[in-house]
């Protein structure tokens, strides 16, 4: 997935995508303790003046669902 972390580097004939420096936002990313999607969405959020937002928006999409009951989960509350 692109989330514009690397910069790409390109060799004689060929395009080396994984082959690069982290770009500034990618050392955004990489500095916080959370998911690279999430990270962009927060760091995104933060350059159009909506970090609480944003915030907020990754915090609920970091947990599990609420209405969803795992049969594993269930199994071991049972056990």
């Amino acid at each position: 997935m692109k989330v514009g972390a690397l910069t790409v580097h390109m060799g004689q004939d060929e395009i080396r995508p994984f082959d690069g420096d982290l770009t500034y936002l990618g050392k955004i990313m990489a500095a916080l303790p959370i998911d690279i999607e999430l990270s962009r969405l927060i760091a995104l959020g933060h350059a159009f003046g909506l970090v609480y937002e944003t915030v907020i928006i990754a915090a609920c999409l970091s947990t599990k669902s609420i209405f969803k009951i795992y049969y594993k989960d269930r199994l071991a509350a049972y056990k």
